[in-house]
């Protein structure tokens, strides 16, 4: 479900957009000066953190914050990883969706 192409090449192409879209983000949509923060009470659902710990646009510090502010909510901070979890370690990433869901 989570995983890439074998061939670098697809999968560079297909995670290049990503990352092009996360280093806009972070001109368009800086988290801290969104007040994200003091929106965080409306979530209700079950929630699954996925951070980055190497993560330039939302800081791995958010993780603690935001895990406080939120009901039942788990967390995941994976390293050697920046904003895209899913494409730079998938097998983490997917192996922390999956953990999550069997507890759900």
């Amino acid at each position: 479900m989570l995983a890439l192409p074998e061939d670098p090449n697809i999968a560079a192409a297909i995670t290049a957009p990503v990352g092009a879209l996360g280093c806009a983000g972070k001109f368009a949509w800086p988290i801290s000066e969104r007040d994200l923060a003091t929106r965080l009470h409306r979530l209700t659902a079950p929630l699954l953190l996925v951070w980055g710990r190497n993560d330039k646009l939302a800081p791995a510090a958010h993780v603690d914050e935001w895990r406080a502010q939120l009901s039942d909510r788990r967390a995941t901070v994976v390293d050697n990883c920046r904003h895209i979890p899913q494409f730079e370690t998938p097998q983490e990433t997917m192996a922390a969706v999956s953990n999550f869901l069997q507890l759900e």
